[in-house]
């Protein structure tokens, strides 16, 4: 049985949605603070992706990510980073 550490890094593709709620995520949570923690876009690669660790990644994104859902945070396909990259 192969198994993955919550730990492991990956790439996704946010999609408007997932971009979306990221700016929602930090308005929640810096509220009248915001002009003292400015928000920061997603680094994205050249293809689009993004890295995050897995529980990063479904922590954040986990409440959409309920089934059945026609709008997903980001693209489906996730790439695994290699450990030594």
């Amino acid at each position: 049985m192969e198994s993955i550490n919550l730990n492991q890094k990956v790439k996704i593709k946010l999609t408007d949605v997932g971009r979306n709620h990221l700016v929602e995520r930090h308005k929640k949570i810096h509220g009248k603070y915001e002009s003292l923690f400015p928000r920061r876009p997603v680094e994205e690669d050249e293809q689009g992706y993004s890295t995050w660790q897995l529980w990063e990644l479904m922590g954040i994104f986990g409440e959409l990510m309920q089934f059945p859902t026609c709008a997903p945070p980001f693209e489906t396909e996730i790439e695994l980073v290699d450990v030594n990259d």
